[in-house]
């Protein structure tokens, strides 16, 4: 059963795939004129409500690297420490066993955080910016 994406999951996702500028982490493929063809690849699924808007849980992967890492969760990890570090993930990873409560309620706040962040990205970028542009976490927002 597939997972319902939630408005949050929409924005977050054009937030991660701008901030890498729609170029695929493993593979380099340039998708600017193709975004639909990246996608948001959650290290910790997308089922864990914990860490499911979590900037440092996700990368831009193509379609092909998506579904090559999903069957091969030695190499995804091994790409997630190439870009992130272990601390990052040491953080990531308590925060998936922390239990989600009220996410769900906060969907309609999580998606305008994350479309601020893609349009602050976006003018960044126009401003002659490239390469990873880390958007903020929602959760880092006072």
């Amino acid at each position: 059963m597939a997972i319902k994406r939630t408005a949050a999951d929409v924005a977050t996702s054009d937030a991660v795939r701008e901030s890498f500028d729609y170029v695929c982490c493993r593979c380099q493929r340039d998708f600017r004129h193709n975004p639909g063809g990246l996608d948001c690849s959650h290290v910790y699924g997308r089922g864990n409500w914990s860490t499911r808007f979590t900037v440092k849980n996700l990368l831009a992967l193509c379609r092909g690297c998506h579904r090559y890492l999903t069957k091969n969760p030695d190499e995804h990890m091994q790409l997630y420490l190439e870009i992130y570090t272990q601390e990052d993930l040491d953080t990531v990873r308590l925060k998936k066993n922390t239990p989600a409560k009220g996410i769900k309620r906060l969907i309609p706040q999580i998606a305008a955080h994350y479309r601020k962040q893609t349009r602050d990205i976006e003018e960044l970028r126009f401003a002659g910016h490239s390469g990873y542009i880390q958007p903020e976490d929602w959760e880092d927002v006072d």
